[in-house]
């Protein structure tokens, strides 16, 4: 089963997440994907900005358009976060963890992050991986904090094959999740658990209405952060992480 139809990427844009935003307003395909092999403007969630070295990553924008009730949608930013951990590990970057909720960890440093935006029926999720970077392709203030499949020990790879790995994992848990949503996969919700960047630490929670701290316990089963806080236990299913 395939879900993601790449076809040939652009050499530049400023960004793959408005141009997929645009293409699945005018009606494109469960499918479609926008790449490219530079943006000029890439963007991460809420104001964060993306790094996008031409040549040295795959950076990656797709339409799918969810069977299950709108309220679930949040979910599949975890589905593609554990997809995409599955692929790097496959192709040799060791143990991969989730920064919750978007976030790709390895062993030196962030691999990439994933964004998931609605658009009407549709939502677009955006996906900036790391491939070949050797640490001098970084910007000087991301050297320490990020990495790359080929600095985490995997062999070089080109942004296509990255693209076919990445839908022979996210098919599979894209299929359950068309089916009973992230709380019928007890699997998925394992590989969220083992890969549970934040567990045990301290964190502050920062989204538009709010901001709540306290300990990061759980991984609950619709793929929202559980908190201990001084009021109790607390659900949170969005927002910004401060670790």
């Amino acid at each position: 089963m395939k879900i993601l139809q790449p076809g040939t990427p652009l050499p530049t844009i400023d960004s793959t997440q408005t141009a997929c935003l645009e293409a699945a307003s005018a009606g494109a395909p469960e499918g479609t994907v926008v790449w490219a092999l530079e943006q000029t403007a890439g963007r991460g969630r809420g104001d964060h900005s993306w790094d996008s070295a031409k040549g040295k990553g795959a950076w990656i924008s797709f339409v799918l358009r969810p069977k299950r009730p709108a309220a679930e949608w949040p979910q599949l930013t975890a589905i593609v976060a554990v997809a995409a951990a599955q692929s790097m590990e496959e192709l040799g970057a060791g143990p991969v963890a989730i920064k919750w909720p978007n976030d790709l960890i390895g062993r030196l440093g962030k691999l990439g992050g994933v964004l998931a935006e609605t658009c009407g029926p549709a939502v677009v999720v955006g996906l900036g991986v790391n491939l070949t970077h050797a640490w001098d392709d970084f910007p000087e203030a991301l050297r320490g904090t990020a990495s790359s499949i080929a600095l985490e020990g995997g062999r070089e790879i080109t942004p296509r094959e990255w693209i076919n790995a990445l839908d022979g994992n996210f098919a599979k848990l894209y299929e359950s999740f068309q089916e009973g949503g992230l709380a019928s996969s007890g699997r998925l919700r394992e590989e969220l658990i083992d890969r549970f960047h934040l567990k045990d630490r301290d964190v502050t929670i920062t989204s538009q209405s709010r901001s709540v701290h306290g300990r990061a316990v759980d991984i609950g089963p619709e793929g929202e952060l559980v908190l201990e806080t001084e009021d109790g236990p607390q659900r949170i299913f969005g927002g910004e992480v401060t670790a």
